[in-house]
């Protein structure tokens, strides 16, 4: 019975992979290409403008520490205590500057973002620097606008200027509203999306442990109908 436990224990690593609360936050809105001053500190800036947007679409709050973003060259931001997404609430990481008037904002700690124009990945993981979401874009991220899920949280990405003539809405939804409204029956999101919302093929260790929680469940139930 060791190899079944060792399975069952497969099983359950995979299941915390995205407790409730991770799964909730989910990456909103990126800027690649600032065309104004979208941290408001008085100057626009090619790379301190841009910004990653999280949000949470729970109403629990989510603490950040140890989380990290990620371009596909590096670690961007890594997370620190205090900082919290509040339910139903947003959470900008600039690429640097001073921020100003904004409730939930950093800038990154490494010292920029390095989102590129042409295309690139961020990538959210937690603590246990397992996968939160994840979004590919290509050359749309160079044209002057964000690229944003609508509706907020939950939607398709598409270029935030196409929406309401707007570039960006950082630490807030599209139309300018600091929270989300409540929709508790919201579908949990892919791991990892493109810009155009299509699914993205997870990392070879996702599959293992997927491999390996759908076995284990596999062995469960075979052994309860004994």
């Amino acid at each position: 019975m060791g190899w079944a436990r060792w399975m069952m224990a497969g099983m359950l690593v995979w299941g915390a992979g995205r407790p409730d609360a991770q799964a909730a936050v989910r990456i909103n809105e990126v800027l690649a290409d600032p065309s104004a001053d979208a941290n408001r500190d008085g100057t626009t800036h090619t790379t301190q403008d841009e910004f990653i947007e999280l949000v949470n679409t729970a109403a629990e709050p989510v603490f950040l520490e140890q989380w990290s973003l990620s371009d596909l060259v590096q670690v961007r931001h890594r997370f620190a205590a205090p900082q919290v997404i509040p339910g139903f609430g947003f959470f900008v990481v600039f690429g640097g500057g001073a921020p100003q008037g904004f409730a939930n904002a950093s800038i990154a700690s490494s010292g920029s973002l390095g989102l590129n124009n042409a295309g690139d990945t961020v990538t959210l993981r937690d603590a246990g620097t397992l996968l939160v979401d994840a979004v590919t874009y290509g050359s749309e991220g160079g044209r002057n606008s964000s690229l944003t899920r609508s509706p907020d949280g939950a939607g398709p990405w598409t270029l935030h200027q196409g929406l309401n003539g707007l570039p960006f809405s950082p630490g807030t939804t599209v139309d300018g509203r600091a929270r989300l409204e409540p929709t508790p029956h919201l579908p949990p999101p892919p791991l990892h999306t493109d810009a155009t919302g299509g699914p993205v093929l997870p990392e070879p260790s996702s599959l293992v442990l997927v491999g390996l929680g759908g076995l284990g469940l596999a062995l469960r139930r075979r052994l309860r109908g004994r």
